[in-house]
C-alpha cells in the first residue's frame, strides 16, 4: 500500500484552503477603512487588538505551509528563521 499514508488527503487538503482564504478574506474585509488607532487600540483586558489579530493569522499561514529542503522556513518567534535541510 505504498503512498496510502499520505498526511491529509487532496479533498481535506482543499477544504481546508479554501476555508483558510474565505476567513482571511473575511477578516480583511472587517478590517477595510480601519483608522490605525482602531487597528491597534485594545479590545479586551488582555490588550489584544485587529492587529494582533492580522499579525496572529498570518504567522499560522506561514507555519502550515510545508518545508521545502535548501528553503528557509519559520522558526517561532518573530524574525527568526532556519534554513530547511543543512
Amino acid at each position: 500500500m505504498a503512498g496510502s499514508c499520505r498526511m491529509i488527503d487532496e479533498f481535506a487538503k482543499g477544504t481546508l484552503h479554501g476555508r483558510l482564504r474565505r476567513d482571511r478574506k473575511a477578516l480583511l474585509w472587517k478590517l477595510d477603512g480601519l483608522s490605525e488607532y482602531d487597528a491597534r487600540r485594545p479590545l479586551t483586558a488582555t490588550g489584544t487588538n485587529l492587529l494582533g489579530l492580522v499579525k496572529h493569522v498570518a504567522s499560522v499561514g506561514r507555519g502550515l505551509r510545508p518545508a521545502v529542503p535548501g528553503t528557509v522556513a519559520p522558526v517561532a518567534g518573530p524574525g527568526r528563521q532556519r534554513s530547511v535541510g543543512d
